[in-house]
């Protein structure tokens, strides 16, 4: 992530121009060190097949946090031109600073912009008229935006697949595409180092593109938010990130933004600050040690849960039938005490047919309920979270909690011994609570392969 910002796949780029970026495309002119880059990074773009750990992949990943500013730069006034083949002067402004928390007071734009004049040789102007030609033959806005979209999946593969030892250093001080990466484990700190972040070029990259339906009169402005396939890519993004562990919240933050209706991208900032509210997380925001002017966007316990129940009440405004949602909304009104309103959306989480949400469902009612005092139901729900997953643990640490604060010590002695007679093994008595931070990203592989395959096909 950039200072000062929130915590921590594509053969068809130019399939309608066979070749027709890697080959120099300033006639007359000597091709600049700048150019030269930019169609290299092009045929990257062209050659990458979606998923795949390729050439393109490896090569890009080693480039350094100002060259692919550079290529933004040079990109976003393609796109201009394309869209606008008189234009004459270019700009681009540095994505800003995000934030998920409550929407702030609206304002213009151009009250907040920054805005820094792009300045080009003449050959180098020649150059970039002839590859907006090359990549739209007819002139037409359109085929920009499909090679936006591809090149957003080859970084976000490269994020995903790339050595992250193999990219450079980032300059926290200069702008591009950054991010400080937390290392952390049972929350201690245990490192801070500035990156290159693929998945920040990525959503640079998305912030141009413009659907042909859009209804922005401006017919230079960018709708990223009317796109179906940039909602996708910052779904499967949010997705791969919750599974991994390795959070950028910008992406979390922008997907808000630009989808701040859609239940998906809701359910997923969702538990993204559930997991911010966590007791490993909040220990390593309490000792962190980084510079002044560094932030993570992460809350302290009650503000993390107070921003995490509005957005999965959001989301189930927009999908009632979100049962995850409405299970993990039931355990966040637990946490800050609120065990009646816990209990009644536990209880419509129950008809979910997935055995994982049953699990977590029957756990969590569990534990409300005991803290009403209903100790006979709170044994009830702990028993049939024990029976759809007989290897747990933590079902079985409910029961022998509710049978001693009941004064029933046989009881309490009878659920311990059953854990105990698990498998010693982690592998052989699996526990969906060791996951819980996680599962809400187990339907990863399917995004991700609808994303590549829609965006491999998008040009044929």
């Amino acid at each position: 992530m950039k200072k000062n910002s929130p915590l921590c796949v594509v053969l068809l780029a130019l399939a309608f121009v066979p070749n027709a970026v890697a080959q120099p495309l300033a006639q007359g002119d000597e091709v600049t060190p700048r150019i030269g880059r930019l169609e290299r990074w092009l045929s990257a773009v062209a050659t990458h097949r979606p998923g795949a750990l390729d050439d393109s992949v490896r090569l890009i990943n080693t480039w350094d946090k100002e060259s692919l500013r550079l290529i933004w730069v040079d990109l976003s006034s393609i796109v201009s031109l394309v869209r606008d083949p008189s234009v004459g002067l270019f700009f681009v402004t540095e994505p800003q600073v995000r934030s998920t928390g409550p929407p702030a007071r609206q304002v213009s734009p151009l009250a907040t912009s920054r805005s820094t004049q792009v300045l080009y040789t003449l050959g180098e102007l020649r150059a970039l008229r002839a590859l907006a030609k090359k990549i739209s033959p007819q002139e037409k806005p359109g085929p920009e935006n499909e090679l936006l979209k591809r090149a957003a999946m080859l970084h976000a593969d490269i994020g995903m697949l790339g050595q992250a030892d193999a990219r450079p250093p980032a300059d926290p001080n200069r702008p591009g595409p950054g991010a400080a990466t937390l290392f952390m484990n049972d929350g201690q700190q245990l490192g801070l180092r500035y990156t290159v972040s693929h998945w920040n070029m990525g959503r640079r990259l998305l912030d141009r593109v413009r659907p042909l339906d859009s209804r922005n009169g401006m017919k230079t402005v960018a709708d990223p938010g009317a796109d179906e396939t940039v909602r996708r890519w910052y779904v499967a993004g949010c997705a791969y990130m919750l599974r991994v562990r390795l959070i950028e919240p910008d992406q979390f933050a922008r997907a808000l933004e630009l989808f701040p209706n859609d239940p998906e991208v809701l359910f997923l900032v969702a538990s993204m600050h559930e997991g911010s509210s966590g007791v490993r997380m909040q220990a390593v925001m309490r000792s962190l040690q980084a510079p002044r002017d560094l932030s993570f966007d992460v809350l302290d316990e009650g503000a993390e849960l107070r921003r995490t129940e509005q957005l999965y009440k959001r989301a189930l405004e927009r999908n009632p039938k979100l049962l995850e949602a409405r299970i993990r909304l039931g355990r966040v009104l637990g946490r800050r005490g609120r065990h009646e309103e816990a209990v009644e959306q536990l209880r419509q989480g129950l008809s979910t047919d997935e055995p994982v949400l049953q699990f977590y469902a029957h756990l969590f009612l569990g534990a409300e309920l005991e803290a009403l005092g209903n100790v006979l139901e709170a044994r009830q729900s702990y028993e049939r979270a024990a029976a759809i997953q007989p290897t747990a643990q933590s079902p079985l640490f409910g029961l022998s909690r509710v049978a001693d604060r009941a004064g029933d010590k046989v009881a309490s002695r009878e659920a311990i011994a059953r854990a105990l007679k698990l498998p010693a093994s982690d592998f052989e008595r699996p526990d969906p609570w060791w996951v819980y931070e996680v599962v809400q990203a187990r339907n990863l592989d399917r995004l991700l392969a609808d994303l590549r395959q829609r965006i491999a096909t998008s040009a044929e």
